[in-house]
């Protein structure tokens, strides 16, 4: 991910929100793109993990559809550049799931 002139780290987050209410999400340093789950689907999204590469295909995985829906709304806007911008990082997460 990134080219030569821009390093993009991954950052996983688990945080507290509320104190019935547990926030799980996925973010990239550097972009716009925060998806976060509810408790209930952060609970589903847990169940079968055993280790970190689990952890991380999904979230990567929930991102992409994310990109992917995103990149939907603004073709239907007729937001050519950002439907790009999105199908591309699709792309590049799509290529880091191949890597795992």
């Amino acid at each position: 991910m990134g080219n030569a002139s821009t390093t993009e780290r991954q950052v996983f987050m688990v945080q507290r929100v509320y104190e019935s209410t547990s926030r799980i999400g996925s973010a990239f340093a550097g972009s716009r793109a925060h998806p976060e789950f509810s408790e209930e689907n952060g609970m589903q999204l847990l169940e079968g993990v055993s280790n970190y590469n689990n952890l991380r295909f999904r979230l990567t995985y929930n991102l992409i559809g994310h990109y992917e829906k995103l990149g939907n709304d603004c073709s239907a806007k007729q937001d050519a550049k950002t439907a790009k911008d999105m199908a591309t990082k699709a792309r590049e997460l799509c290529n880091s799931l191949a890597e795992l």
